[in-house]
């Protein structure tokens, strides 16, 4: 845009005046530049600034005023302010969030009801800027201006304080899988699966499994994404049982192998990968008999699972190997070991997630694995003992791990950013055994043995 302001030259000599000015910036034009003025008359000079040109900045310049009475110089200052516009968003549901908090050096503002916001700014340069609002996790943003201007669209992902528990039914919570709008609950040393609504979070069915309480103890539990079917590794009857979700009963099991620990099903429902700890083995199971149907040999002590978004390889924690096992499961083959921490129990990862996050018990840290790479990229000190990691992928691709320790402290870390950000404690329970995610509800669950609860954050 452009301003203007007009100055008068005046003749106070006797006969003309002759005059002429040149401007000193291609952005300040005087008109007119020159004229013949007579004795004790006076002519009018616009000046006109044209900001578009600027950057942000103050200006002094001198315009040359020559003329056949003598020479004047003519101080021009402008100042030009830059801004800084942007949006704040939810970085998991995209929408705007109304009274977030923005603010640099020197400036500070709130966002409207849309998000929006403006900083003002007198130089142009990289300025960092700190985004803060109730109920998010805070972060810091810079903004790189030029010509006066920049835009810089903040997604602040929200903090899961809100708390509920779970209490009726529950007994010595230990593993979840979830199904849509049911969740289901394994139990220490029970022969029952509670059956939750996950979202009014309350108990609603019971699964009495056929074995008995001695030889019930079972360490794996999924939920097949297509087939109205959940299934449970019972690891002292070397068996699977399977859950029809639609009767709420057992329907079948079958042997699968010595000692079956932690279980994933394929996105399509048609195959399971078992865990086999004695045998360090991965159990392949086509769900359409079910059967056993082949066995694949890995790294020492096998125990978590999981597959990348594109089902084509599985990611096996070998607990004694000190290694992630990687099966590229179109061929059966094992194809690689990636060196991680000190007894790898729990892997983890997003949905369509770029990081796989493995727990390292008894180093007390947490591996993150490029997928794309399979590098390990970073290996953080993680709190006392940590016992789970489960990740929420937001809408920009933002990744956060909450990783939850032995003591019930959750420690959340942003990837690729490799932001840590204050820990959040859960204040009552004991010996903590897992954190599950649920995508369908937005919630993490949070089990501990030796608690007659479920805790939910969202």
């Amino acid at each position: 845009f452009s301003e203007s302001q007009q100055i008068k030259v005046k003749n106070v000599g006797k006969g003309l005046l002759s005059w002429s000015a040149k401007s000193p910036e291609s952005w300040i034009q005087l008109t007119p530049s020159s004229g013949i003025i007579s004795q004790k008359q006076v002519q009018d000079v616009n000046v006109r600034i044209f900001r578009s040109q600027l950057d942000a900045a103050e200006y002094i310049v001198n315009a040359d005023f020559t003329g056949s009475g003598g020479n004047r110089k003519l101080p021009i200052r402008v100042v030009k302010l830059g801004n800084i516009t942007g949006t704040v968003s939810n970085a998991h549901t995209g929408l705007p969030i109304n009274g977030s908090r923005l603010q640099t050096l020197k400036n500070k503002t709130l966002s409207d009801s849309g998000g929006n916001f403006i900083l003002s700014y007198n130089q142009e340069g990289i300025y960092p800027i700190k985004a803060t609002a109730d109920g998010y996790f805070s972060r810091w943003e810079t903004a790189k201006t030029k010509q006066a201007f920049a835009f810089l669209r903040i997604d602040l992902s929200p903090v899961p304080r809100r708390r509920a528990e779970i209490r009726n039914r529950v007994d010595e919570p230990t593993q979840v899988a979830h199904a849509n709008r049911r969740s289901y609950v394994t139990s220490e040393n029970s022969n029952q699966v509670l059956v939750l609504d996950a979202f009014t979070n309350t108990a609603v069915d019971q699964v009495v499994l056929k074995c008995s309480l001695s030889d019930c103890h079972h360490l794996g539990i999924a939920a097949n994404p297509v087939r109205p079917e959940v299934y449970v590794t019972v690891s002292d009857l070397d068996q699977v049982l399977v859950i029809d979700t639609t009767l709420n009963q057992e329907v079948h099991q079958f042997t699968v192998g010595d000692y079956p620990a932690d279980c994933v099903v394929s996105d399509d429902g048609s195959m399971m990968y078992v865990s086999l700890q004695r045998e360090d083995k991965i159990a392949v199971v086509d769900l359409s008999i079910p059967m056993r149907v082949y066995r694949i040999g890995v790294g020492k002590q096998p125990a978590g699972l999981v597959l990348s978004p594109n089902g084509n390889l599985l990611y096996v924690a070998c607990t004694r190997s000190n290694s992630i096992s990687v099966i590229d499961v179109r061929t059966q083959n094992r194809i690689m070991d990636i060196t991680v921490g000190h007894a790898p129990n729990v892997v983890a990862m997003a949905k369509n997630g770029r990081y796989i996050y493995v727990i390292n018990t008894l180093s007390d840290d947490l591996s993150i694995i490029d997928m794309a790479t399979h590098n390990e990229v970073i290996r953080l000190r993680i709190g006392i003992a940590p016992i789970g990691v489960s990740i929420r992928r937001e809408l920009n691709g933002r990744e956060l791990a909450f990783v939850l320790d032995y003591n019930g402290k959750i420690r959340i870390i942003e990837m690729p950013l490799q932001v840590i950000y204050d820990d959040i404690n859960i204040t009552s329970g004991r010996f903590f055994k897992s954190i599950s995610y649920n995508q369908y509800t937005n919630q993490f669950y949070i089990l501990s043995a030796n608690s007659p609860q479920i805790r939910i954050l969202y």
